[in-house]
């Protein structure tokens, strides 16, 4: 195999000028009462921007998250109140990318 062609052996694709979006964290909680699941969602402050509209908790990833999963975690303890250790992950969902 040429020298050239073995660049493209082993390189893992991403996403195009990745740093330059701005990155968001969201968490979509599931609360279980009475054996049941339910999604929980908020209702923004009147405070912030959309306000009223229903949401998961959520937002920008600071460059001291270690993870996005740790910054969905941060956003869902800062706007619920809950503590890190009730919180269990089962898994992630996929990306959006978005304009603006």
């Amino acid at each position: 195999m040429p020298k050239w062609l073995q660049h493209f052996k082993d390189r893992k694709g991403t996403i195009l000028d990745y740093d330059k979006y701005k990155h968001y964290a969201l968490f979509v909680p599931l609360i279980e009462v009475n054996g049941e699941y339910h999604l929980l969602f908020e209702v923004r402050s009147k405070q912030v921007k959309q306000p009223g509209e229903i949401c998961f908790p959520g937002g920008k990833i600071d460059k001291t998250d270690r993870s996005n999963e740790a910054a969905a975690i941060r956003e869902l303890c800062e706007e619920l109140g809950v503590k890190e250790e009730q919180v269990t992950i089962i898994g992630e969902l996929d990306y959006i990318i978005s304009h603006g």
